[in-house]
């Protein structure tokens, strides 16, 4: 018997759920699991009583039974050492490889003060269950964990939550136990996340509290129960969003995003009390989107100062923002933004379905992630959603039909869809008069093409004599001292050292910034044309093109012209004319075949609509534009009413 036993496979202390069951006597769950091999009390079997998201441990000695666990033994647990007496053991966050026993007296077996000693498994609770996962398995897994429902029992929902969220390892994770009367309650929160519990929660409960002990009934605070108690929270708890859960894996998710949580020990469900108040700073006008007139106002990082910015813009109750979560593990709150009765519901319905199909473990880059996920091709470096920090912009963008994406975390909306003449308009187009409006949108097509086509044909110019013997009054194009360097050589270097200046100066800190941008400047421009490593020429259209990026207001836009400029260079130089034709052609099918949501990149110019192409190239005055664009399919077309 000896050699049996020592051959038999041990397992260290484990604490396991067991979900889809309800204990069918008196609700409450977590009943340990059968005896110790050579001693101690027959408890009830985990196989008959083992409730919804049931807690099993092994038995340490004594009596097996119940699991649950003070504060003391649960520390004591973990660190795998419970001994003597009715402790049972039950370490909540290491344990060996799962394992079948044959031998039934092993359903929940382990060592105790007498001696008693062995090693068991947690069966499944019925037959066709899902099979018991440890707490071990539950933090390896990438899956938010199934902790089951909420027990009667404080000591086992402590167990669980103390696990899963580190009380005791997290320094910001806050945990309270109080006693009211005869109930026992207990608090769980983020430091950092809340306002006060002492004068807003506490400072109320205790107020209640000493109302009940003086009524007219005689009650006093000893005799109150948990209903009395659960009606407080129902009738005299003023706040406005307190909501109940049944599960213990959505108090854990609400506890991580904010909200307070209350268990109180006899009650099958859980009390939130939304008291979070996030870190934030002051919406601030956004820094790629600034305007002379109008409102310098800007999103922030906080999702529902952003919704409240566009809300006051929209004071139209049909105006909907749909909730999510996106992220296996980091479970960032997404919001879906749309029109009711005016945005196609297809376009909502393809865009929620996008955010839903996020997969990766954490939204690590906020809205970059997103956008990704909501892109039909990722390569390609033309925007097909669009970026804004401007409320007024994302309001604009609603009421014409469009879907918007508001990622918590991020001062970004994400506008869907968005074609190539979107990435064009700029807030200032609106702040100025109907003509100077459509002169700045002309400057800024203008930038386009200095950004994308002005170095590569000046190249192919440069380099290809068939060209100025064909058009002489080209002849003055040219480098006028010859250079050691070939110039589709001594351009494309140009670019390359002028994007590590760029990425020096932004990580260089503000108070060397100037000067590491006077030092670019001197190196780049003087000392490099005088030492004959880049000719003057180049320097200049070069620059150009770096102007022209930066007047397009788009940033996505403008870094996409430099990707093309870069690729028409490298062309030009390796084949002269025939490249920059092919490699122009090259990006226009691109343009051609992108889509964004279904709809033409290109449009309204490919396919051809006068109407709407007459508003991309002339800012249309207000009372005159009253049609919301056709592509967008919005149930809604006009704009004006009277």
């Amino acid at each position: 018997m000896a050699m049996a036993d020592s051959k038999r496979p041990r397992r260290r202390g484990f604490l396991t759920w067991e979900p889809g069951v309800r204990d069918p006597h008196d609700g409450t769950t977590g009943n340990g699991g059968g005896a110790g091999r050579d001693g101690g009390q027959d408890g009830p079997s985990s196989r008959e009583q083992a409730g919804d998201g049931a807690l099993t441990a092994s038995g340490r000695g004594g009596t097996s039974g119940m699991a649950t666990l003070s504060r003391e033994e649960t520390q004591t647990h973990r660190n795998g050492n419970g001994r003597g007496g009715d402790h049972r053991r039950g370490g909540v966050h290491e344990s060996d490889a799962d394992y079948a026993s044959d031998d039934p007296d092993q359903d929940g077996a382990g060592s105790g003060a007498n001696g008693s000693r062995g090693a068991g498994r947690v069966p499944a609770a019925a037959h066709g269950a899902e099979p018991a996962r440890t707490m071990a398995e539950i933090h390896r897994s990438s899956a938010p964990p199934d902790l089951g429902p909420v027990r009667r029992s404080l000591d086992e929902n402590k167990a669980i939550l103390d696990t899963v969220m580190g009380v005791g390892t997290s320094f910001d994770i806050i945990f309270r136990e109080l006693r009211f009367g005869s109930v026992r309650l207990a608090i769980y929160v983020v430091n950092g996340m809340f306002e006060t519990i002492d004068n807003l929660v506490m400072l109320k409960m205790t107020e209640w509290l000493t109302a009940l002990g003086k009524n007219s009934d005689g009650l006093s605070a000893e005799d109150l129960g948990v209903e009395a108690f659960r009606g407080m929270f129902e009738t005299s708890l003023t706040y406005s969003q307190v909501t109940k859960t049944k599960s213990l894996s959505n108090v854990a998710f609400q506890v991580m995003s904010g909200p307070l949580a209350i268990l109180v020990d006899g009650a099958d469900e859980a009390i939130i009390v939304d008291t979070r108040y996030y870190p934030d700073r002051n919406p601030n006008e956004p820094d790629t989107e600034r305007v002379i007139r109008g409102p310098h106002d800007g999103f922030i990082e906080t999702l529902v100062f952003n919704t409240a910015l566009i809300r006051r813009r929209i004071r139209d109750p049909r105006l909907h923002f749909a909730i999510m979560q996106a992220g296996v593990r980091s479970q960032v709150d997404v919001a879906v933004a749309y029109m009711d009765g005016l945005t196609d519901p297809s376009l909502v319905q393809e865009v929620t379905r996008r955010v839903k199909s996020i997969g990766v473990d954490a939204v690590t880059m906020a809205e970059r992630t997103v956008a990704e996920y909501l892109q039909d091709q990722p390569w390609n470096p033309f925007p097909t959603v669009r970026f804004t920090e401007r409320p007024d912009v994302a309001a604009v963008h609603l009421l014409e039909g469009h879907a918007l994406v508001l990622v918590d975390t991020s001062p970004q909306a994400i506008i869907c869809p968005s074609t190539l003449w979107n990435h064009l308009e700029h807030p200032e187009d609106y702040h100025m008069s109907p003509l100077m409006g459509s002169y700045m949108r002309w400057v800024q097509f203008v930038g386009l093409f200095f950004a994308t086509l002005l170095p590569p044909l000046w190249l192919t110019i440069a380099i290809d004599p068939r060209i100025v013997h064909a058009l002489p009054g080209l002849a003055f194009i040219g480098p006028k001292k010859p250079s050691g360097f070939p110039l589709g050589l001594q351009f494309i270097g140009a670019e390359i050292t002028l994007d590590l200046l760029r990425r020096a100066i932004l990580n260089t800190p503000n108070n060397l910034s100037a000067t590491m941008g006077i030092l670019g400047a001197i190196v780049l421009g003087d000392l490099a044309a005088k030492t004959g490593i880049f000719s003057s020429e180049v320097l200049v259209y070069l620059v150009l093109a770096a102007i022209g990026q930066f007047a397009v207001s788009n940033l996505e836009l403008g870094e996409a012209a430099r990707i093309v400029r870069l690729t028409l260079l490298i062309a030009v130089w390796a084949f002269r004319l025939p490249g920059l034709l092919i490699g122009s052609l090259i990006w226009l099918l691109v343009l051609l075949s992108t889509r964004t949501f279904g709809i033409p990149y290109t449009w309204p110019l490919i396919p051809f609509n006068w109407s709407a192409l007459r508003t991309v190239l002339i800012r249309t005055p207000v009372q005159r534009s009253g049609m919301r664009p056709l592509i967008l399919r919005t149930q809604d077309r006009t704009r004006h009413r009277g």
